[in-house]
């Protein structure tokens, strides 16, 4: 009976664990999408501004400045997740 109790004690402690950092990676996983689909709506920005320069070189700077940095933060929000998903399977 104490076996079966002490058994029953560790086993919701980890759960609770589990519940944790499940919880925790799912948080932080949910912000990288967001951050993610945010740079894909400013690659769109860009893409608009690109469009409508008119030839004008500072908006084109401009305007390829913002492409460049959304793709970027596109670039870092899906290795977040990659990394994300490979460090709770290894937990």
């Amino acid at each position: 009976m104490k076996y079966f109790l002490a058994k029953t004690v560790l086993s919701s402690g980890d759960l609770d664990r589990q519940v944790d950092k499940n919880f925790l990676a799912g948080m932080v996983q949910n912000l990288f999408i967001w951050l993610g689909a945010l740079a894909f709506v400013m690659i769109i920005v860009g893409g608009v501004k690109y469009i409508t320069a008119s030839g004008d070189m500072e908006k084109l700077k401009k305007a390829q400045k913002t492409i460049a940095l959304s793709v970027t933060g596109l670039i870092v929000a899906a290795l977040a997740t990659v990394l994300i998903r490979i460090v709770t399977g290894l937990l």
